[in-house]
């Protein structure tokens, strides 16, 4: 998406949880059961964790 950095966006997503959110705004996020952290957008992260995390099982 680096292509189209610095055009103006059409549609704007306004999020329940975190309202007019800045979707280039970046947290940390740690993965549940692991010592893996991740720098993702924060709305991604509440979202995740919202949901919650699939586990997968054989």
């Amino acid at each position: 998406m680096r292509e189209v950095e610095g055009t103006k966006e059409l549609v704007k997503e306004i999020c329940p949880t975190c309202g007019d959110h800045d979707s280039k705004e970046y947290t940390w996020m740690m993965f549940p059961g692991s010592d893996t952290f991740a720098r993702m957008p924060f709305h991604a992260v509440h979202a995740t964790l919202e949901k919650g995390i699939p586990y997968f099982t054989s």
